[in-house]
């Protein structure tokens, strides 16, 4: 199955990018459910992913940025399922 970005984008907007956000919007409209909170054992697998590549998190991205894809007139209302949480072991 194949997944294309649905907004206009710019021409130097990387395709690839484009169209896996295409895919995330796509799964979050249809298996909400799914969706779950970022945790820290996610922020720590990012960080040693990323572990050398050179970034700026303050960096002003422009008043022009967009996130691709992003639209809040096509974004769904929020349907998120809080999942129940697992016993701490002890």
């Amino acid at each position: 199955m194949t997944y294309r970005a649905t907004a206009d984008t710019a021409e130097d907007t990387d395709p690839v990018f484009a169209a896996f956000l295409g895919f995330l919007e796509h799964q979050m409209e249809r298996r909400p459910d799914l969706l779950s909170v970022v945790t820290r054992a996610d922020r720590d697998d990012a960080a040693r992913i990323l572990k050398g590549v050179r970034s700026d998190p303050d960096a002003e991205l422009g008043d022009d940025f967009e996130i691709p894809g992003a639209s809040s007139s096509k974004r769904p209302p929020s349907r998120v399922r809080k999942r129940p949480r697992r016993a701490k072991k002890k």
